[in-house]
């Protein structure tokens, strides 16, 4: 009787340890349950244009997202120390290259790491595209209903500057190009 009663305070003890996987506002924090699932919003659900802005881990430069109005903007929430981040990263440097003359940008948002690891990972693995110091997660927090604690995170900004959508967690990398695929063939009006 006695391990039969330890074992369920240590069953509710668990529970009540673990996460829900709701969503969070940006600005909550918290551990959000990812299984790669996209939500992709319809352009009239999409809300109002989204800032960003950090340094460019190479060069101590501003990134904005201002800049980039007219292209498809893909931000990854990543880390060297992410297992599904290190197999996600040579599938966004192949979709980067294949897209960004039709207006694709892939960013970087490099979480819970350093320069030095980001640096060394991404030039090992040859990843061209930028990569933002957001180590403590300040710059995905500001994006407006986006949970800042999933890594890896793919949030989706189309043309005009609005969130289209999110992957969390390791998403498919057929699911990405085709809601890449699918923001490319929207206009920009």
């Amino acid at each position: 009787m006695r391990r039969l009663l330890a074992a369920v305070i240590s069953c509710v003890l668990l529970a009540a340890c673990s996460s829900n996987s709701t969503l969070h506002n940006g600005d909550q924090t918290g551990f959000v349950s990812a299984d790669g699932s996209a939500v992709v919003k319809d352009v009239s659900e999409r809300g109002e244009v989204v800032d960003l802005s950090a340094a460019d881990i190479t060069n101590n430069v501003t990134w904005k997202l201002s800049e980039h109005r007219g292209e498809v903007v893909l931000l990854n929430a990543w880390g060297p120390w992410c297992a599904p981040c290190r197999k996600e990263l040579p599938e966004l440097q192949k979709l980067s290259t294949e897209f960004s003359s039709k207006g694709l940008s892939i960013v970087g948002l490099a979480t819970r790491t350093n320069a030095t690891a980001t640096l060394a990972f991404t030039n090992k693995f040859k990843i061209s595209y930028p990569q933002l110091a957001d180590y403590d997660s300040a710059a995905l927090s500001r994006l407006p209903g986006i949970p800042s604690a999933t890594v890896p995170g793919t949030i989706f900004i189309d043309r005009m500057g609005r969130i289209a959508g999110w992957a969390l967690g390791a998403a498919d990398p057929a699911l990405i190009r085709s809601i890449t695929e699918s923001l490319l063939d929207e206009s920009a009006s």
